[in-house]
């Protein structure tokens, strides 16, 4: 049997995090820019803690230039943030207890995550059809 390898693991399932969110949102949520390089962006980041880091809830694609901004115009992009997860009925507050939760990255913990994000995916390519 092979070695779990948890470098290799968190780095397949952050790929397959990105590439769900860009496919399901399809353009820059701040500006609907489809022609700029989408980046999948995380709403609650990644420093608060690991829980929602592939939690599609925690996500959002943005086009290159409006990632990249975020810190020049960070009150505009906090009340936007704020409204596009109230359009989807998310509350930041509850993402962000949910984020302090602690969790072990063990291989039944990557099984599910994996096996959730591909059915995202699917789903997400599916309606694009």
């Amino acid at each position: 049997m092979k070695k779990f390898k948890i470098k290799t693991r968190k780095r397949e399932l952050t790929k397959l995090w990105s590439k769900t969110v860009r496919e399901r949102d399809g353009c820059c949520q701040w500006c609907y820019s489809r022609t700029r390089q989408l980046h999948a962006h995380h709403v609650v980041t990644k420093i608060y803690g690991n829980a929602l880091r592939y939690n599609l809830e925690n996500g959002m694609t943005l086009c290159s230039y409006c990632h990249r901004d975020i810190p020049n115009r960070i009150d505009e992009y906090i009340e936007f943030r704020n409204c596009w997860l109230w359009d989807r009925g998310i509350d930041y507050w509850k993402l962000y207890r949910q984020a302090q939760i602690k969790v072990k990255f063990t291989q039944t913990f990557f099984e599910h995550k994996k096996a959730k994000l591909l059915e995202a995916l699917k789903k997400a390519e599916d309606i694009d059809l």
